[in-house]
């Protein structure tokens, strides 16, 4: 994608922000550039973009997995709110489904608001909803201390057994089959209807994954539990910081392998995670999360320690 292209994207982005999405942050053009050489761990997403009188107003994201899910295209359709209701949504759709079929993906997701529009225009190509996924955010600035002195005493002494350690950004040599058992546990969360597999993870994808962060210029923390009587990683939990908006953080993975559940220590991990981002990061305001609806455990974590719900989207599925 060319520079002018790019621009136009994310003004496209930015656009449709403004009106659907207010509480995000905005899209940067150097951080949106770096997405497009690399993706999320070395997928690069493919992108088709729709004009109107040589003006970029609408993209389609089309990313085809290939560490696993290969059946898969993940779709992520935008359209600037001043030119919505016009047929550039749908002709991008049909175009990026038959891009989809040239390489042999049977199954496409997507996701959208809760609205007439895009409802609509999901149920126009067949499309069926499996799933719904709330992100929420935690308010660094207006954090009930007293609560989460308490979940910490309570979660402590459910984990006794447990040391917890700060991890390097680069995983050494040595202990990169351990996180990638651990990044292997998110595989337990709730999918409801959506037609995945489980995730295959192994060193190569993590060391990929460490190398499209430094590119993405995201500054990563990872803290994980040691059951202390086994030497054995439990658990961890992994945050992002932006570089270019070093106010807010995304919270990645935290996931506790299926052996060592039911000692709090989910609870325990992101307790200790906002004691280090305090200390290394006092600038962040705002952490981000996602989780599917359905994740009772994760979601009732998140609301103990004071995240509120910002966002809802239904995940759509269908046949190519």
């Amino acid at each position: 994608m060319d520079d002018a292209s790019a621009a136009g994207a994310v003004s496209v982005l930015e656009a449709a922000r403004e009106v659907d999405k207010p509480h995000r942050p905005g899209h940067i053009l150097a951080e949106f550039q770096a997405w497009v050489g690399c993706g999320w761990d070395g997928d690069v997403p493919h992108f088709a973009l729709g004009s109107e009188d040589g003006k970029v107003v609408a993209l389609a994201e089309m990313m085809l997995p290939s560490w696993d899910n290969r059946h898969l295209c993940l779709v992520d359709l935008v359209v600037d709110p001043r030119s919505r209701e016009r047929g550039v949504g749908t002709a991008l759709l049909e175009a990026v489904m038959e891009r989809a079929r040239s390489t042999s993906r049977s199954t496409l997701v997507t996701d959208s608001l809760e609205q007439p529009a895009p409802v609509a225009l999901a149920k126009r190509f067949g499309l069926t909803q499996v799933s719904v996924e709330q992100a929420r955010r935690q308010d660094l600035g207006g954090l009930d201390r007293e609560a989460l002195r308490e979940a910490l005493k309570e979660a402590s002494a459910h984990a006794d057994g447990y040391d917890l350690e700060r991890m390097p950004r680069i995983v050494p040599e040595e202990m990169a089959p351990d996180v990638v058992a651990l990044n292997a546990a998110i595989n337990d969360a709730p999918v409801d209807g959506l037609d995945l597999e489980d995730e295959v993870f192994s060193v190569e994808r993590l060391r990929v994954f460490e190398r499209t962060q430094v590119t993405l210029g995201r500054r990563t923390y990872r803290l994980a539990a040691r059951e202390r009587s086994s030497g054995l990683l439990a658990g961890h939990t992994v945050m992002a910081i932006s570089a270019q908006q070093p106010w807010h953080a995304s919270q990645y993975d935290t996931s506790v392998v299926v052996a060592h559940r039911g000692h709090r220590l989910g609870l325990l991990l992101k307790l200790e995670m906002l004691r280090w981002l305090e200390e290394c990061e006092p600038q962040v305001r705002y952490i981000d999360t996602w989780n599917t609806a359905s994740n009772d455990y994760m979601v009732s974590v998140n609301a103990r320690l004071g995240y509120r719900l910002t966002e809802t989207v239904i995940a759509w599925q269908g046949g190519l």
